[in-house]
């Protein structure tokens, strides 16, 4: 009986995760697996009636990932460049800073003639934006990369950093410092290719953007 009812709290666990995680990708997977855990559950308790609801909820979440994994919509993306005094940037960042200070809590927009800065369009949403400036011959530092909730499952990332990284070498850039005080940044970081480096005490994050056969010695 305690594994059961293990079981049953680690499925509504589950499930109310799903209710407040903000990506789409996790939430789905989410909620297959607390359903399934509540089939179980319901089966073990002989509770029929719940049962059959369970089973319903558990073959529709199942539906949707399979749906997420079989079915790849074509998207379009673009970058599309913005001036940092741009009325519309700074709307975007003032409606996200209260998120924006939690992962750059000392950022600030560079005012210099080296800033790189660009909205990421999905489907011509201004899903994500992207500001840089020249920290040395050849490397950006990373002031902001930011993607809205709703988006935030690493294709603009992708597209940013592997698909368009042209866009950064054909400017002679070959690479990206930045900083990280928040765990999910940095494990963002670390998933798009950023690797840490400890200078001065200091922990940046290094992204080599040359293909790995031109950034081998």
């Amino acid at each position: 009986m305690p594994q059961l009812n293990l079981m049953g709290w680690t499925a509504a666990i589950l499930i109310i995760f799903s209710l407040l995680t903000q990506s789409l990708f996790s939430r789905r997977w989410l909620a297959m697996l607390g359903t399934l855990l509540f089939v179980v559950y319901t089966w073990q308790l002989r509770l029929y009636p719940l049962l059959a609801v369970c089973i319903l909820l558990a073959l529709v979440s199942a539906w949707y990932v399979m749906r997420v994994h079989t079915t790849q919509p074509q998207e379009f993306f673009q970058h599309f460049d913005v001036a940092t005094d741009s009325t519309y940037l700074k709307l975007f960042l003032d409606f996200h800073q209260k998120e924006l200070k939690e992962i750059y809590p000392d950022y600030s927009l560079p005012r210099d003639e080296s800033v790189i800065a660009f909205f990421v369009l999905r489907n011509l949403v201004p899903a994500g934006i992207f500001v840089a400036s020249e920290m040395e011959p050849h490397v950006l530092y990373v002031h902001v990369d930011f993607v809205i909730p709703r988006y935030r499952d690493y294709k603009i990332a992708r597209y940013m950093y592997e698909q368009q990284a042209d866009f950064f070498l054909k400017r002679g850039y070959t690479t990206l410092w930045t900083v990280s005080r928040q765990l999910k940044h940095t494990r963002y970081l670390n998933k798009m290719g950023f690797r840490a480096r400890s200078i001065e005490g200091r922990v940046y994050y290094v992204k080599d953007l040359r293909p790995h056969e031109a950034a081998s010695p």
